[in-house]
């Protein structure tokens, strides 16, 4: 259901049908209190920078967060935590090669204050960058800056497998729906999105190598989206995305 949530807010937080909009900023809440890190994807209206949808969207997103408080025997530390709750399955290696955290457990084994001193610096960082890459960046398109947000949310925390495949699903969907261009850049993210999407692991060594290529796969996407946004002029990025915004109004009035 979080995928489905995180989908339709993707989709639709644009929207000039207000009702596809704030049924968006709904499903952006959902998404929050079924898993806090959705959240991050609230950097999207960030960058509109309008401080009317902004705030709409951010009473829509506590009242949907906090309400259910009202009617369970919870403390808002026990939701938090309820929230925040990894999978079991955290140490397993075969699942989460993917993840920072399990590369930096895998380097400093033998070092679990380093490990968990590395861990800090690097989740800080990554937030701190994907913070400012979406509300700064100009040359980036905003799916663009959407799926660096996906690729931040899969590795940055520990999921199940299940959960990383849904995460870069929903990325996908979000690529596919705005990619324009047929070239060598979007053919290699393509190929990368197959990569991390049908190395499904299992408990043995050969799974073990897959999943390093499904990382490395990530990275790889990442770095993709990185360069050519800021390869891209920023006279042409600004024509594209009111070409978009054109079509969209277009689109929704027809």
């Amino acid at each position: 259901a979080t995928f489905v949530l995180c989908l339709f807010f993707s989709l639709y937080p644009d929207s000039k049908n207000g009702y596809l909009r704030y049924a968006a900023y709904v499903a952006l809440g959902m998404a929050t209190a079924m898993k806090l890190t959705p959240i991050l994807l609230g950097l999207m209206l960030l960058r509109k920078r309008d401080i009317k949808e902004i705030t709409i969207c951010i009473i829509i997103c506590l009242n949907i967060f906090l309400i259910p408080m009202l009617f369970v025997d919870c403390s808002l530390l026990g939701l938090m935590e309820h929230i925040l709750h990894a999978s079991s399955e955290r140490n397993s290696t075969a699942v989460y090669l993917v993840n920072i955290d399990s590369w930096l457990a895998k380097i400093l084994e033998d070092s679990p204050s380093l490990h968990r001193l590395a861990f800090l610096i690097t989740e800080a960082g990554l937030l701190i960058g994907v913070v400012i890459l979406s509300l700064f960046s100009k040359r980036h398109y905003d799916w663009e800056i959407e799926i660096v947000i996906y690729c931040a949310i899969t590795m940055g925390l520990g999921f199940s497998a299940p959960y990383l495949l849904g995460y870069m699903a929903v990325a996908l969907v979000v690529f596919f729906t705005n990619e324009k261009k047929l070239d060598v850049a979007s053919i290699l993210m393509v190929l990368c999105f197959v990569i991390i999407l049908s190395l499904f692991p299992t408990p043995s060594d050969l799974s073990l190598r897959m999943v390093s290529i499904r990382s490395a796969a990530m990275y790889v996407l990442l770095l993709l989206i990185l360069l050519r946004g800021f390869l891209r002029p920023v006279a042409e990025s600004d024509e594209d995305v009111a070409s978009d915004a054109s079509q969209s109004g277009l689109g929704e009035c027809a």
